[in-house]
């Protein structure tokens, strides 16, 4: 057996081994990227429900011991691979209907919706006054002037004009 044969024979076996290394080096970061994605999911959760103690504030900013404990309640259920629809579900068949910060079907859902359309509509009035308003500008810059006056209106523009050309300020 030559020399190169012996290496040939080591390395062979290399390219397995640096795979095999690679895949145990980017297990911790899978399961990393698994548990952002059960907080991602549980936060969200937490933005719907109300604290189970006195109904005031969402589960995401209530500091009471009943919401931290429904808090931790919800990411033991997505980690034993519930979905959120699925815990969803049962927070509101254990709490009943008022733990949802914004009921199905309620007026503030409602107002909400409305007032974005409003916003939208307002938004879209604003850029076309503002875009007539430049295009009048331009046009007032070109010199043209596309207002016509009335002849009445311009026989006193034209005697108030000489009024004034009369007047002598008095020093």
């Amino acid at each position: 057996m030559t020399m190169v044969d012996t290496l040939r024979a080591r390395t062979s076996g290399l390219p397995r081994a640096l795979l095999a290394l690679a895949l145990l080096l980017a297990l911790p970061f899978a399961a990393a990227a698994e548990v952002r994605d059960i907080e991602r999911e549980a936060m969200k959760l937490d933005q719907l429900f109300l604290g189970p103690c006195c109904y005031t504030q969402t589960l995401d900013v209530h500091s009471s011991q009943p919401a931290q404990d429904l808090r931790k309640e919800i990411r033991k259920q997505l980690e034993a691979g519930k979905t959120p629809e699925e815990v969803e579900a049962w927070v509101i068949e254990t709490y009943g209907q008022k733990i949802l910060a914004v009921p199905p079907g309620s007026a503030l859902a409602e107002v909400l919706m409305l007032s974005v359309a409003a916003i939208l509509i307002a938004g879209f009035a604003l850029l076309w006054v503002g875009r007539k308003w430049m295009k009048r500008g331009q046009d007032d810059e070109k010199g043209e002037d596309k207002t016509e006056l009335s002849e009445e209106d311009q026989a006193y523009l034209d005697r108030l004009d000489d009024e004034l050309s009369q007047i002598r300020p008095e020093g």
